[in-house]
Formats: structure tokens, sequence, C-alpha cells
């Protein structure tokens, strides 16, 4: 099969077979004039539906017997010398004229760049050869210049560190401490592989702070979940409780009021019923006082003149204001605890339903803050991570060059890792909850607790009410 290539001029149909459609290999031509590579016909005409005869793919021009194939050495020639023409991506040879070659190298001395033919006098000619040779760059060879003189850049300037030529180090450059871009090369590589190992271990360790960072997130979150859920549980419970409290507190006003009301009209039966009584005496005490009969007057008055039920009366008491001390008490605490809560810094309301939401709300709000910076903090890891990466890669490259001068100009760019200040001081925490609301949820959580503790209890000596908890 043919190897694929990115040249387009290699991509015309009369440069392609049919059956691979691609740039041909070993080319060979039928009688009918189509060409194919020869593995491509050959595996065409093996194929079982094609046994017993033999035709063109494309003209279907049939072959009594299996043509025998030679390659088309001229059409070879052709594709070869295509295939070292220059593509976009290619450095073309400066001394081509017509369709230009690939270059494979570029001369230093010389500035420019030559195909194999048109490199080949440096090959062969001692003077020639003294030029300095590098692998072909895209990049204009007027970067080996320098700007001043125009003349090739040979020296390295320690003293100032940039790249100077003959002319500098006669003027400006005199007395400087000067080497020559392979010393300085030599000088760097060793610290080019150090920076590698240097990036690599950053690399590594920010890949291990993004772990962590992610970590971070899934404690926050789970803690945000742990603590909304547990003061929904503890609001439920107060509420629960409350709503218990208040039909305790309703029942045992409510029994207490039967009892006393009871107890009143007992009183009142018997209050009238010495009403009636006192009314019946005085009837007949009136009729007494009427009488003649001395005798039926003496016998009688006795059992009249003194009231009946003074004492069963005398000691009956009924307390209006039947609510005991304790009691009293016990509600005035209940009402205080109550106001508490209604009156923490970070919610201003009375109603228990409002303050379990803004309580949740104080959490989320929280959790959203610490996620949101080790979210910002995994974004600065992830952008450092790709350019260590980019600039490794670069220098890995940069280390295999034989350009002295290009990799004395670009290695300063490169040996220095980025970002460690802007990741040094990012610090996300993962028990996110502050001093202030811990503190204020603990009161939160022990006033619903004593709350949701509360019991009321009748006495049995006295029958009144107190509160336990």
């Amino acid at each position: 099969m043919a190897a694929e290539t990115n040249n387009p001029s290699l991509s015309a149909d009369w440069y392609s077979c049919p059956v691979c459609v691609d740039v041909l290999k070993e080319p060979v031509t039928l009688v009918c004039g189509h060409s194919y590579c020869m593995d491509c016909i050959n595996d065409y005409w093996d194929q079982p539906d094609t046994q017993g005869g033999y035709q063109c793919p494309q003209c279907r021009r049939a072959f009594n017997e299996r043509p025998e194939l030679n390659k088309n050495t001229v059409l070879a020639e052709l594709i070869e010398k295509l295939k070292s023409s220059a593509g976009p991506d290619d450095v073309p040879c400066d001394v081509c004229t017509g369709r230009k070659l690939r270059a494979v190298k570029s001369c230093l001395t010389c500035m420019a760049s030559y195909c194999e033919t048109h490199l080949q006098p440096h090959r062969r000619s001692d003077v020639l050869k003294r030029h300095k040779l590098g692998e072909p760059k895209r990049a204009s060879l007027e970067e080996k210049l320098c700007e001043k003189h125009q003349k090739v850049l040979e020296i390295f300037c320690r003293t100032d560190q940039t790249c100077v030529c003959l002319l500098c180090v006669a003027t400006e450059h005199k007395n400087h401490d000067t080497v020559t871009p392979e010393e300085e090369r030599a000088a760097r590589q060793n610290h080019l592989e150090e920076t590698r190992v240097i990036m690599k271990k950053k690399i590594k360790k920010n890949k291990k702070k993004l772990k962590e960072m992610k970590e971070t997130i899934e404690k926050i979150q789970s803690s945000a979940e742990r603590e909304v859920k547990e003061h929904e549980e503890i609001f439920k419970s107060a509420l629960e409780s409350i709503e218990r409290l208040r039909s305790e507190v309703t029942e045992v006003i409510r029994r207490h009021e039967r009892t006393k009301v009871r107890e009143a009209k007992k009183v009142m039966e018997q209050l009238e019923k010495e009403i009636k009584e006192l009314k019946r005496r005085n009837t007949h005490l009136d009729k007494l006082s009427q009488t003649e009969n001395h005798i039926d007057f003496l016998k009688t008055f006795p059992s009249l003149h003194f009231p009946l039920g003074d004492e069963d009366t005398r000691n009956v008491s009924v307390n209006g204001d039947f609510l005991s001390e304790t009691l009293r008490m016990s509600l005035s605490a209940l009402k205080k605890n109550l106001q508490e809560i209604s009156g923490w810094e970070f919610v201003k309301t009375s109603e228990a339903e409002r303050l379990r939401s803004e309580v949740a709300e104080v959490i989320r709000s929280y959790e959203r803050r610490e996620v949101r910076k080790a979210e910002e903090k995994m974004e600065q890891l992830e952008k450092e991570i790709t350019e260590l990466k980019r600039r490794n890669a670069e220098l890995s490259e940069l280390s295999q060059t034989d350009d002295h001068i290009h990799f004395l100009k670009t290695f300063p760019s490169l040996h220095f890792p980025l970002g460690d200040e802007d990741t040094r001081n990012v610090s996300v925490n993962g028990d996110f909850v502050s001093e202030t609301l811990r503190m204020s949820q603990s009161d939160l959580k022990k006033n619903l607790q004593e709350i949701s503790g509360w019991e009321f209890a009748k006495t049995s000596e006295t029958g009144g009410l107190c509160a336990i908890n």
C-alpha cells in the first residue's frame, strides 16, 4: 500500500492509485494505460471473486492471462522527485529554481538552506566543509544575524548574556567575558536537564495538589450535607417538642380549669342548699314569733335559732388565679429560651421554620464559597500543569537541536517554571464552618435540645403545675 503524505502536490489524481487512493508506490502501468501500486493491483487480482478472469479496476478491460507486472521506473523517479519537493511544512532549498525541493541542511555561514543535490558542494569542497551546517529551520536565517552589523552570530557574551558577532566583540563587547556558542551550550545543557527534572517534579506535585483539591471539594460538600441534615433533625425535634409542650400546657391548664370549676360548683351547690335551709328556718322563725302558744315556742325555738352549715362553708375557698408559682416560673423560662433563639445575629426572626431555612442557607453559603475557592485553585493548577508540560516538551526538543544559537536564544524563556507564586498562597478550608458560626450553631443546638427535653407534670401533693427538664 502507498505511504501517507501531507504534500498537496502528490494528491493529484495523476499520481494516485485508484485502489488505495494514495500516492503511487512502486507504480506499475497496465496495457490500458492505468497505473496502480504493485501491491494494490496484486491484492485486487488475488481476491476470490476475480479467479478465472483479470481486468482493470477502472476501465474493466479484461485480460486472458494475468498480466506480468513491471515497475514503471520513469513514473517512480518522477514521484520520488515530487516527494522531495518542499511542502507547506518544509524548508525549501534556496538554490532550486522552479519546483523547490525540500532542504536537508542549512548553512549558517552561507545563510542558506540546501536540498541534498545542492548540498553536495559543502560535502566535497575542503573550504565549504568548514562552514557550519545545521538542521533546516522554518524561521528565517536572519535570526542568526547580528541586528546591528548583519554578521553571523558566532560568539556568546556571558557578561551581557547575549549572542554577538565578531564585530560586536571588537567594539561594544570588548573585554567582556565571551565564549563560543558551543561552550556556552555545553555549560547550559546540564542546566536544561536539571530544569526538566524540576518541571517533572512540579507537574507531579501539582497533580497531587489537584487530587487533594478534588478530595477537599468532596469533603466540603459532605460536611455541608451533614451539617444541614443535623440541623434539620434538631429543628424537627424542637418543633415537635414545642408543639407537644403547647399541647401539654394547654391540657394541664384546662384540666385544672375543670377541677377548680367543679370545686366551685360544689361550693355553689352547698351555698344554695344552705340559703334554702336558712330561708325555710327564717320562715318558721317568723311564724314562731307570731304564735301565742308559749309551750310550742319553747319547744321549737332551740332547733331554729342557730344557722346551719357555718363550719362547712367557712373554710371553702376558690382561687381564680390558680397557676402555681413553679409553673409560672417554668413558662417564663420557656419564653426566655424562645426569645434567645430569635435574637441571634445570623438569624433575625422568631419564626422557627424561617430560622431553620436561614441556618441551612448559612451552611450552603459557606459551602459555595469554599467550593468556588477550590475550583479556582484547581483551574490555576491545571493551567500551570499544561504550561509546564508545554515547556518540558519544548525543552526536550531544544536539547536535541544542534543549532547552538537557537538554543541560547530560546532556553532563557523556558528554564523557569511558572505559577509558583500564584498557587502557593491559595488556601481552602475543608472544615469550612467558621468559629463564629460554629459557636452560634452550638448555642442554637443547646437551646433547642433544652426545649426538646422539657416536660410538664402535676405535683401529687398540691395538685399544682410544675415544669421539669
